[in-house]
């Protein structure tokens, strides 16, 4: 899949003044977006799912042959528009619907509901509200609610933070299985390295609202060598 951002956000808040700048075009499944917490990934993500206010930024986000947004242009889609299935690090679970009411809200026809649910190990979930699970089993049932939605492209932001040590590379492994087989391409934040190197083909490394950064994954570690040397 071809990606080709340029665009700028910034905010208004003279007490908290942030600015992120994006110009990068590239190839990939699956792009890793990494940094430290702060630095500005999840405002990279939040503009390219049109979560932030259009007045912020400037610019143009094109994913393939859709074009999200070209402010020169008027161009701007909704959220829904966008056709994105987004796992927030909050998991934003509907409280008065149980696992699987939140999993089959908006589960496409079709969709291979007991294999996702048996893979991400919900099966004794499945009847309890989200108040009743801890955060690492939110983000499953979130993750689930994501992989099952009809998209053209997932976003993952954190996705595997709250998961203890065996269900995060369980997890991982799941979403490296998929993802061979799967035509949809897929973002991945995270500010574990570890897992941008098991399922990315391509990083961007994000630091203070600037990309430092961008490469296969196998290659940071000289690269970051070189920075830190310098």
């Amino acid at each position: 899949m071809r990606f080709d951002l340029n665009f700028a956000f910034a905010t208004r808040d003279s007490q908290l003044p942030f600015k992120l700048e994006i110009n990068h075009q590239w190839d990939a499944k699956v792009t890793g977006i990494y940094g430290h917490s702060g630095g500005g990934k999840s405002s990279l993500v939040e503009v390219l799912l049109g979560l932030k206010s259009r007045a912020l930024v400037r610019g143009h986000c094109r994913v393939g042959s859709a074009l999200l947004f070209a402010t020169a242009d008027g161009v701007w889609l909704s959220t829904r528009e966008r056709r994105c299935a987004w796992v927030p690090q909050e998991a934003a679970l509907l409280p008065h619907l149980s696992s699987l009411g939140n999993i089959k809200l908006t589960a496409k026809t079709g969709a291979d509901l007991d294999a996702v649910i048996t893979a991400l190990q919900l099966e004794g979930l499945l009847s309890k509200k989200p108040r009743q699970l801890s955060g690492g089993e939110r983000q499953r049932v979130a993750l689930a609610r994501a992989l099952l939605a009809p998209h053209d492209m997932l976003v993952l932001d954190e996705p595997l933070a709250a998961l203890d040590s065996a269900q995060r590379l369980a997890t991982l492994e799941f979403l490296r299985r998929r993802v061979a087989v799967e035509n949809t391409p897929m973002w991945y934040v995270s500010h574990r390295w570890d897992e941008i190197l098991t399922i990315c083909d391509h990083a961007m490394v994000i630091e203070e609202g600037r990309l430092r950064w961008h490469g296969p994954p196998r290659l940071w570690a000289e690269a970051k060598s070189e920075y830190n040397s310098q």
